[in-house]
């Protein structure tokens, strides 16, 4: 959560210079919702958020190792 804290303020730049952020996590579809719902309006990601549970998309783009557990 720190790190997309820290890219929310970047957001509009990246758009600008045509890049889309994706943040990828190792939620549930249904815990990430109800975390991002608990947010104040104020402090919620202008990015889309993947729910990634079982690390597939970690493991597609070799972001993961087998050291960090399941």
């Amino acid at each position: 959560v720190e790190q997309l804290r820290a890219l929310r303020p970047l957001a509009p730049r990246f758009r600008e210079a045509g890049i889309e952020i994706l943040a990828i996590g190792t939620d549930t579809v249904a815990e990430l919702a109800a975390e991002l719902r608990a947010l104040p309006e104020d402090q919620r990601f202008p990015f889309a958020i993947h729910a990634d549970p079982d690390r597939e998309a970690f493991r597609a783009w070799r972001a993961y190792d087998d050291f960090e557990g399941s």
